[in-house]
């Protein structure tokens, strides 16, 4: 729901910026991946970012990596289409799911 989305999104805000910064992001990812991460761990962490979406923007990738990381997600996360094939988006469900099987 928003409201779950919304205090995820606030306690990894460490500096109420309104923003997740790459560092807060990669404090949380660390934080959660330890040696116990599993795919659905990480999926709740997209949708954390995304607000429960099924997809992550590249403005929204933009704002948690630097450019070097970027380009390379983005040449290896599945392009998310919306329903007329337009793409809207990244599929990190799909992308999760290759990396874990």
């Amino acid at each position: 729901t928003e409201e779950s989305a919304a205090k995820v999104f606030g306690s990894l805000d460490d500096d109420n910026s309104g923003t997740i910064s790459f560092d807060e992001f990669s404090n949380f990812m660390v934080a959660r991946r330890k040696d116990t991460d599993t795919q659905g761990q990480l999926e709740d962490s997209f949708q954390a970012m995304t607000g429960g979406a099924e997809f992550i923007t590249e403005d929204q990738l933009k704002m948690i990596l630097p450019a070097d990381q970027l380009s390379q997600i983005i040449e290896n996360m599945p392009v998310y289409n919306d329903a007329d094939g337009n793409a809207i988006g990244y599929d990190y469900k799909a992308w999760l799911s290759s990396a874990y099987n």
